[in-house]
Formats: C-alpha cells, structure tokens, sequence
C-alpha cells in the first residue's frame, strides 16, 4: 500500500488522532529518548543487558518525570549492534 492510500484509509479511520498506547496516559507524560548512537550515556552500561536496559530506562523516566519514553522513527540505532539476528538482516 502506497502512502497516499494508507492516508486515505487511515482518515476513513477517524478525523481526529486516535491514541495508540494508553488513552489514560496523558500527552504531559511522554518524553523523548535518543536510543542512538548519539546517545552518550548509552556508552555508560552494557547495552547487551536487558537488565542494564531495564535500570537506565527506569532512571531516564524517573529523571524526565516521565511515564512513557518515546524514540525517534527511523532513528539509527546502535543497540541492534549486539544482535546477530540483526546484523545479518541489515546486510541483505
């Protein structure tokens, strides 16, 4: 599907912005993270660690006053570094 027919389908949708995470949570609780390489901190943990992960997360929300972090689309992440899946599915 094209992007001007997946346009037009999503305004059959609805004519207002539809939320897609969890309508309770208000637009005042999300931040902006940077996942990227761009990321300094992330040169702080070991980002192979879902549990290092799980505490920079947490901290980063907590800081930021915060209840949902939200990235970039498209952003270039280096995170997927540490995954073989993913390295193979990026030089195809």
């Amino acid at each position: 599907m094209n992007t001007e027919k997946f346009n037009q389908f999503l305004n059959e949708i609805s004519k207002v912005p539809l939320p897609v995470i969890d309508a309770t949570i208000s637009l005042e609780s999300y931040y902006p993270i940077i996942i990227s390489s761009k990321n300094k901190e992330l040169l702080n943990f070991d980002i192979s660690s879902s549990l290092e992960w799980e505490v920079y997360l947490k901290s980063f929300l907590e800081k930021n006053k915060a209840k949902i972090g939200f990235g970039g689309y498209l952003e270039k992440r280096n995170i997927y570094d540490r995954s073989d899946y993913f390295k193979k599915s990026i030089r195809k």
